[in-house]
């Protein structure tokens, strides 16, 4: 599966296939290919001796804050499928999955992760040729996750968020 990293300066698209005990990792058309042994909290990976230890401190929305060899690491994670539109549809709420039906920048999210919202709700506003546009919520249901990163632009059909439907208050 593809996905997109921010790292600093740095960005890019990643390809990672897990296969057995090895993980092959592809970033910029160079492939590695590493042993992985599952930890307690973690996971060791070898690539040919150099032994890379690596657990995952904290997790919010898209940013994964990790410890790699005892050094704290952020990364901005992004799986490709946040920004194809499913199935060629242009709808904003489809199967729990909240879409942007244009492309714009997020300025402003309503919601968090865990929150509990009704059919109407604002969940985000996305500012596209100087037009505030306001996504609202197409059914109740909780906040799953959260993909949209406030400032950041997004194209259309990108995964904002996802809905789980119908649940009851957390």
């Amino acid at each position: 599966m593809k996905h997109f990293f921010r790292h600093g300066n740095l960005s890019g698209e990643v390809e990672v296939q897990t296969r057995g005990d090895r993980v092959f990792v592809s970033l910029n058309n160079t492939t590695r290919s590493f042993q992985i042994a599952n930890l307690s909290s973690g996971l060791l990976l070898n690539q040919e001796g150099k032994i890379f230890e690596v657990f995952l401190n904290e997790r919010k929305g898209s940013t994964l804050d990790l410890w790699v060899n005892g050094q704290p690491v952020s990364l901005d994670w992004i799986d490709e499928r946040r920004f194809k539109p499913s199935n060629g549809t242009r709808k904003a709420n489809v199967n729990g999955e909240v879409r942007a039906v244009m492309p714009g920048r997020v300025v402003c999210i309503h919601v968090k992760k865990g929150e509990r919202v009704k059919k109407g709700m604002p969940l985000m506003v996305l500012e596209a040729m100087k037009m505030e546009n306001e996504i609202s919520a197409q059914e109740d249901g909780n906040v799953e996750e959260l993909f949209a990163i406030l400032g950041e632009t997004v194209e259309a059909g990108a995964l904002l968020l996802s809905l789980k439907k119908g649940c009851d208050p957390t």
